[in-house]
């Protein structure tokens, strides 16, 4: 791990000199470095105190183990008295893109997003911290482990703070929002790049410590031109851990990500046809109407089979007003939870395409089933899970049941055979199987036993012997 920190001071009294103390604690509470610096100060002016080490066997940060540190920053004067302390919590995550992959601590992510818009809820026009709250922890059960900020990035820093905690991959969007006039688009206009470059600054300032921050967006806007160009080489010089992202560029040089408006077959086909330097990420994509998935199982297929397809957001996850510009009017945009955190049918079926396992039948005989058993997660092997299974008939809810514990490293598929018994059924009984993955371990977000997915087939019944069903007595049954 490597550990590097500006501590900005200001100095608002006297001259004099100050110590400047830095401490580490790890995920357990306990402290692991304690660094410091002199300050000295000739008159009343701001200094930059910097400090930096490397560290053995620390705990990584992702979405799946959101392991965060603490950082303690005291100001002791020259008698070594406590004048100010303040601290924030980090995680030790590398970025970098690398033969035309993202990687998060050295492995491609796949990023199974939503939309996120800053909407208002409650008298005062602002999103409450309580709801915040809900929306991350409904996201992490339900197999979302990406938020994209949109139509002006939540303005409370808490929010962000959750996506720490959580563990959500945030791309952060910049409150930039051009729109084309009839005769040229503001983008274009180099009269205007003061106004973008100052608020892609303003953006990376305010939120800058945070984790779970992966990259930065210039905005939802589709106009591009000189002042996106500014806006995106100010947040490189400012940042060259995190890669900037912008929906408008599409196969711009203004975008480390080739990025796809409104995800669709025929773009990634697009994208596909030829060898591509950069990743792809669908801006947004699906609705959250509910049954109008229709094609994104097939859709996000092609995201599971190539690496450099690293997923993307549905749109979207809140309700939102947002201004139609061909019909010129503002609508209602309906979300995969409403106002009174109510989830719509559309949210289950994207946990079940977001799915973390994926389990397919490969071939049956009178004994025995033979399934494939696919890790989809990044870095969490699959014993974090439970994968049980259950046999059962359309007349016996439970046959045989049991957990399946083979090792499958995340990213990884292994081969399973299951006895299938033979049974004495009826005419008209049919015979299933049923996997469910379910959550092993509570985390603050997910409760032990949380259903994550589920998978049903069909077995054969060839082999067994069949009896006609049993005429049973209708008699009303009288409850003493």
């Amino acid at each position: 791990g490597s550990f590097e920190i500006d501590v900005n001071v200001a100095n608002r009294t006297r001259k004099g000199k100050y110590y400047i103390e830095v401490e580490l604690w790890n995920p357990n509470g306990k402290v692991i470095d304690k660094m410091g610096r002199w300050a000295f100060f000739d008159k009343r002016t701001e200094a930059t105190v910097s400090m930096d080490n490397q560290f053995s066997s620390i705990l990584p940060w992702s979405a799946e183990s959101p392991n965060l540190y603490t950082v303690v920053i005291r100001v002791l004067d020259k008698d070594m008295q406590l004048i100010e302390s303040a601290g924030t919590r980090v995680g030790f995550r590398s970025l970098e893109m690398n033969d035309g992959r993202f990687l998060l601590n050295g492995r491609p992510v796949t990023l199974r997003g939503v939309v996120y818009a800053d909407y208002t809820q409650g008298a005062d026009g602002i999103l409450s911290r309580e709801r915040m709250l809900a929306d991350v922890k409904m996201m992490k059960q339900n197999n979302i482990n990406a938020v994209r900020t949109a139509y002006y990035s939540p303005i409370d820093p808490y929010f962000y703070e959750l996506c720490d905690e959580y563990g959500l991959y945030v791309v952060c969007d910049a409150n930039i929002q051009p729109f084309s006039n009839t005769t040229k688009a503001i983008a274009t206009d180099n009269d205007y790049s003061n106004l973008f470059v100052v608020r892609a600054q303003n953006m990376y300032e305010r939120y800058k410590n945070h984790t779970s921050i992966i990259a930065w967006s210039l905005g939802m806007g589709r106009d591009n031109g000189a002042c996106m160009t500014l806006a995106y080489k100010e947040l490189k010089r400012r940042d060259a851990t995190r890669p900037t992202f912008f929906s408008g560029a599409e196969y711009g040089e203004n975008s480390d990500f080739i990025a796809l408006n409104s995800g669709s077959t025929a773009q990634i086909r697009q994208y596909l046809a030829k060898p591509q330097s950069r990743p792809c990420l669908m801006a947004s994509f699906g609705s959250a109407q509910g049954n109008t998935f229709g094609g994104m199982e097939r859709l996000w297929l092609q995201v599971r089979d190539r690496e450099n397809l690293q997923g993307g957001f549905v749109d979207c996850w809140n309700p939102v007003v947002y201004y139609n510009m061909q019909e010129q009017k503002l609508e209602h945009r309906p979300g995969l939870v409403d106002e009174q955190q109510n989830a719509s049918p559309a949210l289950q079926e994207l946990r079940g395409i977001y799915r973390p396992v994926d389990v397919r039948l490969l071939s049956l005989s009178a004994d025995a089933g033979e399934f494939s058993i696919s890790n989809l997660s990044d870095f969490s092997p699959l014993s974090d899970y439970i994968l049980e299974y259950r046999i059962f008939t359309n007349l016996k809810p439970r046959i045989i049941e049991g957990e399946v514990n083979i090792p499958v490293p995340a990213g990884e598929t292994r081969k399973h055979k299951l006895s299938i018994p033979k049974l004495m059924l009826y005419s008209g009984e049919e015979l299933f199987i049923r996997f469910t993955l379910r959550q092993r371990h509570a985390t603050e977000a997910v409760p032990k036993g949380t259903e994550l997915c589920s998978f049903f087939f069909q077995l054969p019944m060839e082999t067994v012997d069949k009896q006609p069903l049993p005429q049973y007595n209708r008699r009303p049954i009288t409850l003493q």
